[in-house]
């Protein structure tokens, strides 16, 4: 894919001529999994320090982790699940099924990446525009007022 967008060191060294399989991926020294909590710090230091954010969620109503990604232009690899259709674009996201194994789909998502794919850096603006803290608050703030209007 080239260099890493905040390091300078590759972001995958497979050999990209011939076909991948998952182990590899797996085995990869330049791909990280990591499942369960992310503390703040190591947040940060994974924005700082990654090409692509993969969410790997089966259904969510918002996600920060999203937002904050959006926020670095940073894109994502994300399932085709109604959350992230409604905020994002396949300029700054490349979709995946959830309903699909996920092995075969990363597999060729590295490909579209390794074939030259690049976010949309406009496209990202035009997104931190519509969802931005401000914004987002109010919908909170909206969504919580309503919320208690209906209780009482």
């Amino acid at each position: 894919m080239g260099k890493n967008r905040r390091q300078g060191r590759h972001s995958f060294t497979h050999n990209w001529m011939k076909p991948l399989n998952y182990e590899e991926l797996i085995n990869d020294r330049n791909l990280h999994f990591i499942e369960g909590h992310i503390s703040d710090e190591e947040f940060g230091n994974l924005l700082n320090s990654v090409d692509f954010m993969l969410l790997n969620y089966k259904n969510i109503t918002t996600s920060g982790m999203y937002f904050m990604t959006l926020a670095h232009n940073l894109p994502t690899i994300a399932p085709n699940i109604p959350f992230f259709k409604l905020h994002s674009s396949d300029k700054t996201t490349i979709f995946f099924d959830y309903n699909e194994p996920l092995g075969p789909q990363i597999i060729e998502i590295f490909n579209i990446i390794n074939s030259g794919w690049k976010p949309d850096l406009e496209e990202f603006e035009k997104l931190k525009h519509v969802y931005n803290m401000k914004n987002s608050a109010k919908k909170i703030s909206k969504a919580f007022n309503s919320l208690i209007q209906t209780i009482y």
